[in-house]
């Protein structure tokens, strides 16, 4: 996440929504961090948007966004079936 002068809410979705996808379901996926300081917070509803994060794993606004395309939903229901399958 790189924070620069005009960044806003959307940019913040927008890297969060990334952030999810590397972390996400798949196979041979990396490990990801998320490092985030203070003076990377611009605007208070980032602070709303990290204890989401922290207290049920989710944003939201980026999941709303993300499921509204039918593809999507799609993919996750058959990627979380499969998964689950194996556990």
């Amino acid at each position: 996440m790189n924070v620069v002068k005009n960044y806003g809410t959307s940019q913040f979705h927008d890297d969060l929504k990334t952030l999810y996808q590397h972390a996400g379901l798949g196979e041979n996926k990396p490990p990801v961090v998320f490092l985030f300081d203070d003076t990377q917070i611009v605007i208070e509803t980032f602070l709303e948007d990290i204890n989401n994060i922290l207290s049920t794993g989710e944003v939201i606004y980026i999941h709303t966004h993300l499921y509204t395309h039918t593809n999507t939903k799609v993919y996750l229901t058959h990627t979380c079936i499969h998964t689950a399958h194996f556990i």
